[in-house]
């Protein structure tokens, strides 16, 4: 025979209130919204108010003949007619401030943000703190350092002319300062770039610290729009010139794999030429037999490898770091 647990019973909600005067006439009246809002209308809008509210809510477990369970809206869903009721139980403590307008208004609190009933301010800031909570999210699906499942697609940054002064460019889209170097006659980044795209881009194993050290990773979408403006990723003749120059010094950020493994991190460093650049079968590395692939040049450390250098033909879904070269 079918059964109907009830663990606790029925809904409640407990207010306290302290108010800054004796005149009764300046407490408020509660109520709660079937969304579980706690609404108070205020009887006097110059008194301050102080109150702590409880408010338990119903929820609902259906479980079948199996004894497995699952949540329903209402006990009459439960097709098995055995319903578990839980209580939740949710705590909120709000100030009333005094309003000068002598009027009786509105207030609402729900999900931790009280406001006037109709204030244009509480609109924005309610605005404002629906983006805080959305921003700085991972992909769960690409892995990029970026939010990219947000309602409101994200727009590019214009890309400007960093500010060179002497041997130091400041990158004008983030204010990140990186030192000059010059190889070959060509003027180079003497550090890997930490700009941040719209997408494409990672910190090694996600940490925001090894960011700052050894710079950003790039799928090869995410280098093309690495470098600022006037900048480019490196040619062959650019990127052979800077591996045989010994006095280069190199930051051996690593890589990402297309599975979202991070390895050869103080071993290898790993950087993206410019997308016009072809394998040379016949000196370069292959190590991209599928899909889309691009060219990278590989420098190992010292104590790694005994410091080889070579060009490599790889994923284009791989990180890599970047180092830009003045045009």
């Amino acid at each position: 025979m079918n059964t109907v647990v009830k663990l606790t019973g029925i809904l409640g909600v407990i207010l306290g209130f302290s108010a800054c005067t004796d005149d009764n006439s300046s407490l408020v009246r509660p109520e709660v919204s079937e969304s579980g809002s706690v609404i108070i209308r205020s009887s006097n809008s110059h008194t301050p108010v102080t109150s702590t509210s409880t408010v338990i809510k119903e929820s609902y477990l259906c479980i079948d003949e199996s004894g497995a369970s699952s949540q329903v809206s209402t006990p009459e869903e439960c097709a098995s007619g055995n319903v578990e009721v839980k209580n939740d139980t949710i705590h909120h403590t709000v100030t009333i401030s005094a309003s000068s307008t002598g009027k009786s208004e509105d207030i609402n609190y729900s999900d931790g943000v009280f406001c006037w009933e109709g204030s244009t301010e509480c609109e924005s800031n309610n605005q404002s703190a629906e983006m805080d909570t959305t921003a700085n999210k991972k992909d769960p699906i690409s892995g990029d350092d970026n939010n990219n499942n947000n309602s409101q697609p994200i727009v590019e940054e214009e890309n400007k002319e960093p500010v060179v002064n002497g041997d130091q460019m400041v990158d004008q889209r983030d204010q990140n300062s990186y030192k000059l170097i010059v190889i070959g006659g060509s003027t180079w980044m003497g550090e890997n770039i930490r700009y941040k795209p719209a997408s494409g881009s990672y910190c090694y194993e996600s940490s925001d610290t090894k960011c700052a050290s050894y710079g950003r990773l790039y799928n090869q979408s995410g280098a093309k729009k690495a470098c600022p403006l006037g900048w480019h990723l490196p040619t062959r003749a650019e990127s052979k010139a800077a591996m045989d120059d010994a006095s280069v010094s190199w930051q051996y950020g690593g890589r990402k794999s297309t599975s979202s493994d991070y390895g050869y991190i103080d071993q290898m460093g790993f950087f993206w030429m410019a997308v016009s650049e072809n394998i040379d079968n016949s000196t370069d590395k292959a190590n991209c037999s599928s899909g889309s692939c691009g060219m990278i040049f590989v420098v190992k450390a010292p104590d790694y490898g005994d410091g080889e250098r070579l060009f490599q033909q790889d994923s284009a879904d791989k990180g890599f770091s970047v180092r830009c070269v003045k045009d």
